[in-house]
């Protein structure tokens, strides 16, 4: 079987074979050297495998993985486990950056793009609460299409103040922004009026002639009378008496005093109507009838305007009676009871404003023009050709509309560009058959600044519901939203809607508020009414609360949640007004808040460099006391003031009737309003 012996021995020898001529076994093979453990998968291989796995198809139900979880208790452990010096270290590691996590894109690294659709969803105290996070994140908001997103979001009109051309827009934005939070009260105070050629806060610097000395009355109190008050840029304009009017400047204590009394000799005296950075506006006022028990009065065609830092006066004859005027630096617009807007400045030339034209005065049918046709005027910030003129009308059923805002850009008198916004409910609609009932809507045609950078308010609606016995004041009561300041920006010619609610309730319906104030998103409003005293309501300031309109990017960006220590200063002025002095005539801007009464004025600063006048509160060291109230003024002589005639009465109030949801057009539940 062998052939070779040999070979067959040799393989015996080393156990190849086994002994008998059987069929030898096949070789085994060398035991393998020993393996090392493996090492443990990194995360994206477990990913890979479990991604694998799942993919493939089974039959056996898939086991819970509770790693994660266990991962999470271990970690919770540790931290349980550490001091606070240990946590603080671990969050300045993040912080810092010396700790990154791999996988997911950073804010930094995010394109401007994206910011447009995250920016819409903040509040303007969540995005200053972003520059706080870290580095990183303050890097990344400060990126220039951000910051430019921001300022058109938060404070339309900001860049096109500067014509888009500003070099860092995070720093204006961030400036702008600290502006705009910057509503607490640090400092107040409460001036009497002093009709003295200079008084104690307030220096003339010229020397008084002898014949306009007025001996020793300086204090005075007007008591109930109707004080002539105006106020602009830094400058408090009053009217004492027939012969005088007072300004005083906020910023340099300085005092201007002009006379007119040969005019009120000569049987036309003048009543203050505006005053600017510049110039002083009076109109006369002529004695139309006399009656029993008053004389109703009725402005002339002439105007009287003087400069204050020229000391010139000049004379302007309208083409109508005076209705209203509107002024901004050394420009004024006089509107007249016939409807016509005449532009003049002091070193330009006159110019009536083209308002018949029909492309642009067009009235839909059915449409009613309100408060005689007068309109309001607002001006542009930087170009001083451009003006704005805002009528309001009112729709008639079966339109849904209450009522309709329009707006005409004028370019030197002539019309050039048409804006509109409406007013509706989706509960009420106009009643043409009633008037001056309730349920119903109050609109006042204001036209007054409210920010910066080109904002205005145009009309402020506030909604009457006859709610029965409801107290006056509620402070436990469920606020409602019966507020509406319809805003026009200038520079992006848009309109904007913001409601404020409130927990006072004018009631009964007859009670009217006496004066309004807008300034960026605070509303304020004095309550003084013959029929509130009469029948013992109280009647004092109002702060009312602004809430978001819609919600993502159609929520208005001006209303932000107000503090407790911002409500609870708001309240204690309330409450001091209501004490002391009601306040009746109220101006606000970016410096000062100002609440006038019949002894003086209440002034308040938000500014905390500013050197308030008239300041006495102040602690033992002589430094300011902080948002604490004044001490009342000091009784001064009483005096009346001079009945003048009323201006052009600019408030507008519908009676409303209630519809049925059912019945209301779906398309008009999108109008704004409420």
């Amino acid at each position: 079987m062998y052939p070779n012996a040999h070979i067959k021995i040799l393989k015996r020898s080393v156990n190849l074979v086994p002994a008998d001529d059987s069929i030898p076994s096949p070789p085994r093979s060398p035991s393998p050297p020993p393996q090392p453990p493996p090492l443990p998968l990194t995360l994206a291989q477990r990913m890979r495998q479990s991604q694998s796995q799942s993919q493939m198809p089974t039959d056996r139900p898939k086991r819970r993985d509770y790693g994660p979880r266990r991962r999470r208790e271990s970690l919770d452990a540790l931290l349980d486990g550490l001091s606070s010096w240990d946590l603080l270290h671990i969050r300045s590691r993040f912080i810092d950056g010396s700790v990154r996590l791999d996988g997911f894109a950073g804010l930094s690294e995010l394109p401007p793009e994206v910011f447009a659709y995250i920016i819409p969803h903040l509040d303007l105290q969540d995005v200053l609460s972003c520059y706080l996070v870290s580095k990183d994140w303050r890097e990344a908001w400060m990126q220039g299409a951000v910051a430019s997103a921001l300022c058109s979001r938060f404070f339309p009109g900001l860049l096109e103040l500067y014509h888009n051309d500003v070099p860092d827009r995070n720093q204006l934005f961030r400036a702008t922004a600290q502006q705009y939070m910057r509503k607490l009260y640090v400092k107040r105070s409460f001036i009497a009026w002093d009709v003295g050629w200079s008084s104690d806060i307030f220096t003339n610097a010229e020397d008084p002639p002898a014949s306009r000395q007025l001996g020793n009355l300086r204090e005075v109190n007007f008591g109930f009378g109707p004080l002539t008050v105006h106020y602009s840029s830094g400058k408090l304009a009053w009217q004492p008496d027939n012969c005088h009017v007072i300004v005083d400047d906020l910023y340099t204590r300085e005092r201007s005093r002009f006379s007119f009394g040969m005019d009120f000799i000569s049987g036309r005296p003048l009543q203050l109507q505006a005053v600017t950075d510049s110039l002083v506006v009076l109109a006369t006022s002529l004695p139309q009838h006399q009656s029993r028990h008053r004389t109703t009065t009725d402005n002339g065609q002439t105007i009287t305007v003087f400069h204050l830092q020229f000391r010139q006066s000049r004379n302007v004859v309208l083409p109508g009676k005076f209705a209203h005027c509107y002024a901004q630096g050394d420009t004024v617009a006089f509107v007249t009871r016939q409807g016509h807007v005449i532009m003049w400045g002091w070193s330009d030339t006159a110019y009536e404003l083209n308002v018949d034209h029909e492309q642009h005065f067009f009235e839909r049918e059915g449409w009613e023009s309100d408060l005689g046709g007068i309109p309001g005027i607002v001006f542009h910030p930087t170009d001083t050709d451009v003006v704005y003129a805002a009528w309001l009308h009112s729709a008639l059923q079966p339109d849904p509309l209450i009522h309709i805002v329009v707006v005409i850009k004028f370019e030197r008198g002539k019309p050039v560009k048409r804006f509109e916004s409406s007013i509706s409910h989706p509960e009420y609609h106009r009643d043409p058959t009633t008037r001056y009932s309730c349920p119903a809507m109050r609109l006042t045609l204001t036209a007054q600044k409210m920010d910066n950078y080109g904002g205005y308010a145009l009309g402020i609606v506030q909604l009457v519901l006859d709610r029965g016995n409801a107290p006056w004041a509620d402070k436990q009561a469920k606020p409602y939203t019966d507020w509406l300041c319809v805003t026009f920006n200038v520079l992006t010619e848009t309109f904007l809607h913001i409601k404020y609610e409130s927990r006072r309730r004018p009631n009964p319906a007859q009670a009217r508020h006496f004066d309004l104030c807008a300034w960026e998103d605070q509303l304020v409003i004095s309550w003084f009414d013959e029929y509130l005293v009469s029948q013992g309501y109280s009647h004092g300031l109002e702060w009312l609360q602004p809430v978001p309109i819609g919600d993502g990017p159609s929520r208005c960006a001006h209303t932000s949640k107000v503090s407790k220590s911002i409500i609870r200063q708001q309240v204690e002025v309330e409450d001091y007004m209501s004490d002391h002095g009601f306040g009746r005539r109220i101006f606000m801007d970016k410096d000062f808040f100002i609440a006038t009464t019949g002894q003086g004025f209440m002034l308040i600063s938000f500014n905390e460099s500013m050197d308030l006048p008239g300041l006495a509160t102040r602690d033992e060291n002589g430094k300011v006391a902080r948002c604490k109230n004044p001490p009342p003024a000091t009784e001064g002589e009483d005096i009346e003031p001079p009945r003048m005639s009323a201006s052009w009465d600019t408030r507008k109030v519908t009676s409303l009737v209630r519809i049925a949801l059912d019945k209301f057009p779906e398309n008009q539940l999108d109008q704004p309003g409420w």
